[in-house]
């Protein structure tokens, strides 16, 4: 949520501060030939806005920042539960950030719902790091463009809902591969 008033304002000159303060470490960062991957976060429970849960604010900063040793840390998990709060299109805001991306996060969960009846799932948290393919992440609109991407893609699963690791990277594997095979 945003605030008013001298709330607003005293949050802005942190985040300026803040921003700021990433300047030497990007520069010594890149000395060391090392890429800083800033993250795109989620709301933990629905309801939540954060100005660090919008991927383009994201983007935006990494672009601000204007250094090689930046990049953008696309959560796909978290893209899907900020683009359904805020009724946008996932695949547009993918697109809108893909030039920035470093490195990818896949996980899946159930979007940005208010309650749910899974078993061994908490009935209001959202970012629940489910393997891909188990939530409702529409994997069909952004596959494409996250197998043709050149950042890596680093699973992010939630142990207690990860099954055999050979298991997990095979069928994330061909997730992203359908669309793919699909065109052929």
């Amino acid at each position: 949520m945003e605030a008013s008033g001298p709330a607003a304002a005293r949050l802005r000159e942190r985040a300026r501060l803040e921003e700021r303060s990433l300047i030497p470490r990007l520069q010594r960062a890149h000395s060391l030939g090392i890429v800083v991957a800033i993250e795109n976060l989620a709301p933990m429970y629905a309801g939540q806005r954060r100005r660090c849960h919008d991927p383009i604010a994201v983007r935006d900063l990494v672009r601000r920042l204007d250094s090689p040793a930046a990049g953008m840390l696309l959560d796909l998990g978290h893209l899907h539960i900020t683009a359904e709060a805020s009724h946008s299109d996932i695949a547009a805001l993918f697109a809108a950030c893909a030039a920035d991306v470093a490195l990818f996060h896949a996980h899946d969960n159930l979007g940005c719902r208010r309650a749910v009846d899974a078993p061994g799932v908490d009935p209001l948290k959202l970012d629940l790091h489910l393997p891909p393919g188990r939530g409702s992440l529409p994997w069909s609109r952004i596959a494409g463009m996250v197998a043709a991407h050149s950042a890596p893609v680093m699973l992010e699963v939630e142990r207690s809902h990860r099954p055999a690791l050979e298991v997990l990277a095979a069928r994330t594997v061909a997730l992203l591969d359908a669309p793919a095979a699909a065109a052929a």
